[in-house]
């Protein structure tokens, strides 16, 4: 038998405006793991292009030898390529590990995040979450500028370059109702 103090927690988890804020945190979670996920592997791995053929893109050897052999997997190898070119820090990664982590969680056992008193969607790693993908397009954004001669001349603020994913997470946890300050967002 349920006590009542887990009985009205419960109660009130499954009104349906608790219930849709679960879902929306929930799907601005995963939706954000991934694009911050293609900033990490797809875009190291595109800074590696060199050209294309008739089979595809020409990734440089270098990619194989300088990224590759940082991890175990792609995934950890270009976040450790990335920390080596300052993109991110070391404490990036291993928040991105415990994001990594609560979104195998919300993915696999979102019943229970919608349900369970004791369960919720992490604000504090959504709030990291984003200021990871505001380091990634600093980073990327910053290459563009120092490499696109469109903008040769042009002053561009660092710290304003925004990618269209970035802008994209940024509206998800609008909705979410997620509150970025710009110290939380620094990751």
């Amino acid at each position: 038998m349920l006590d009542d103090a887990y009985a009205k927690r419960l109660q009130d988890k499954i009104q349906p405006e608790n219930v849709a804020t679960a879902l929306v945190r929930a799907s601005a979670f995963l939706t954000g793991y991934e694009l911050v996920k293609t900033a990490v592997v797809d875009e190291v791995k595109g800074f590696f292009v060199q050209g294309f053929d008739q089979d595809g893109l020409i990734h440089s050897k270098d990619y194989e030898r300088k990224v590759l052999p940082l991890g175990k997997n792609v995934y950890e190898a270009s976040v450790n390529w990335l920390i080596q070119m300052g993109a991110l820090t070391q404490d990036q990664a291993e928040s991105l590990d415990a994001i990594r982590s609560h979104r195998h969680e919300l993915a696999h056992e979102l019943a229970r995040f919608v349900v369970d008193p004791d369960a919720d969607v992490s604000v504090d790693r959504l709030k990291k979450l984003q200021g990871i993908m505001r380091s990634l397009d600093r980073f990327w954004g910053g290459i563009d500028v120092d490499t696109n001669p469109d903008f040769d001349g042009v002053d561009v603020g660092r710290d304003n370059i925004v990618s269209g994913s970035g802008a994209l997470l940024t509206y998800l946890l609008q909705i979410a109702g997620v509150e970025v300050t710009p110290d939380a967002a620094a990751g």
